[in-house]
C-alpha cells in the first residue's frame, strides 16, 4: 500500500473522534476522554468492518494506541514541532487529490460513512475542522519522527516504539479500559 495511503487511512480512521466527557486516561502532558476512545473503537471497527475483518482487538490495545500517539504529540509539543497552517492545507489538498485519484471503492465507501458521520459533504470532509485538525497531528508527527531519526534518537536499535516507551508518561488508566 503507497504511504500516503496508509497515512489517508489513519487519518480517515480519526477524523470523527471527539474531544469530551469521561476521562479514561490522564497524565501531566494529556488526557483521553471516554467519548474520544469511544469514537477511536467504532471508526477502528469501522475498518475491521469494512475490509471485512474480524474486529479482536482489546480496549486495552487501543488505549494503548491512543496513548502512544499522545506521548508523540507531547513530546513534539515540547520541542515546538508543529507544521504551518499552509502545510495542513498543502496536505489537505494533496490528500483529496490523491484519494479522487486512487482511492479503492472501500475506502470510497468508509470516507462516506465517515463524512455521514460529520454531517458534511464527501468534498468537505476533506477540510472538516475536525479532519483538519487530524492532518496537523499527522504532519507533527512526520516531523518529530524525522527530527528523532536525524538526531540519531530513533535507529534500528532504538526503534520508535522502544523511544515512546521509555519517554512515556504516568498515565492513570480507567480500571473499566483494562483487559
Amino acid at each position: 500500500m503507497p504511504k500516503w495511503l496508509g497515512m489517508v487511512m489513519f487519518v480517515l480512521l480519526l477524523g470523527a473522534c471527539s474531544e469530551s466527557s469521561a476521562i479514561v486516561a490522564d497524565s501531566k502532558d494529556f488526557t483521553i476522554s471516554r467519548q474520544a476512545f469511544e469514537a477511536y473503537k467504532a471508526n477502528v471497527q469501522q475498518v475491521y468492518a469494512s475490509n471485512k475483518q474480524k474486529f479482536d482487538v482489546p480496549d486495552s490495545e487501543l488505549l494503548n494506541q491512543m496513548i502512544e500517539r499522545e506521548t508523540l504529540l507531547s513530546i513534539a509539543r515540547a520541542r515546538g514541532i508543529a507544521p504551518t497552517e499552509q502545510e495542513v492545507a498543502r496536505y489537505a489538498q494533496a490528500t483529496k487529490e490523491a484519494f479522487d485519484k486512487d482511492a479503492t471503492a472501500q475506502m470510497r465507501k468508509l470516507h462516506a460513512q465517515l463524512a455521514d458521520k460529520l454531517g458534511v459533504s464527501k468534498d468537505a470532509y476533506f477540510t472538516h475542522p475536525s479532519v483538519m485538525k487530524q492532518y496537523e497531528e499527522l504532519l507533527t508527527l512526520e516531523q518529530l519522527i524525522a527530527t528523532l531519526t536525524a538526531e540519531g534518537t530513533v535507529t534500528d536499535e532504538q526503534t520508535l516504539a522502544r523511544y515512546v516507551q521509555q519517554q512515556r508518561p504516568t498515565v492513570t488508566i480507567d480500571d473499566s479500559i483494562r483487559e
